[in-house]
């Protein structure tokens, strides 16, 4: 008899055991995965407003210019075009003040 007969057959053992137990994680990494995936495309969403943030003052004072010029073109109160737009930029002022509180708080 083989002295490392015995030897080997626990060295099958354990690879056998390895193998199955790679595949099972593999399995689970991927249950993980699509279990998690909203969270990654909320964080996709949230690294999107980030890097939307470091615009937003131009975009702001763009507007700003747009809505002003369109104000001194424009009869007064008779755009609702123009009064739709200074009301979505007081909306948009007032919500970053609640979340800046909120966030401050």
């Amino acid at each position: 008899m083989d002295p490392g007969a015995p030897l080997s057959s626990v060295q099958r053992d354990l690879e056998a055991r390895r193998a199955e137990l790679v595949a099972r994680a593999s399995a689970d990494r991927s249950a993980v995965a699509r279990h998690l995936e909203p969270l990654a495309k909320v964080e996709r969403g949230l690294e999107k407003l980030r890097d939307m943030k470091l615009e937003l003052p131009a975009t702001a004072i763009g507007t700003g210019l747009a809505l002003s010029a369109m104000m001194l073109a424009l009869p007064a109160g008779r755009s609702p075009l123009v009064r739709g737009g200074i009301a979505l930029i007081q909306l948009a002022a007032s919500m970053k003040r609640l979340f800046t509180r909120e966030r401050e708080a």
